[in-house]
Parts: structure tokens; C-alpha cells; sequence
């Protein structure tokens, strides 16, 4: 199986110089990475909750 070429490659880390700049910005991407990941998370449910909370108020007879 071939990926498309428009489909960019991970970076191989081994391949990367020592650029102890480079380790100095990965640090704080990484946890703004984790950050925004974790409040997508929340973010889902409380919309699910949301959705959930509208669906028992209305009931399901509401759908029909």
C-alpha cells in the first residue's frame, strides 16, 4: 500500500542534528499539543452531555 503524495511523512527523530534549539521549542509545543488535545476531549462531552441532557428534556417520543 502507497501513501499519496500529498501526505507529508513523519520526521524520523534519529535523523534530526543535536540542536539542543530545537529541544529547547519541542518542550513547549509538545504540552500545547497535549494541551489542545485535552480540552478537544472536554469540549466532546460537554457537547455530548449537552446533546444528551436536550434528547432526555425532549424525550424521545419528540423524534416521530
Amino acid at each position: 500500500m502507497t501513501e499519496a503524495a500529498d501526505t507529508p511523512k513523519p520526521i524520523d527523530p534519529t535523523l534530526l542534528p543535536d540542536n539542543p534549539q530545537m529541544a529547547r521549542i519541542d518542550v513547549p509545543i509538545r504540552a500545547t499539543t497535549d494541551q489542545l488535545s485535552n480540552l478537544g476531549v472536554f469540549q466532546n462531552r460537554s457537547e455530548s452531555v449537552v446533546h444528551g441532557a436536550d434528547y432526555a428534556a425532549e424525550g424521545p417520543a419528540s423524534n416521530n
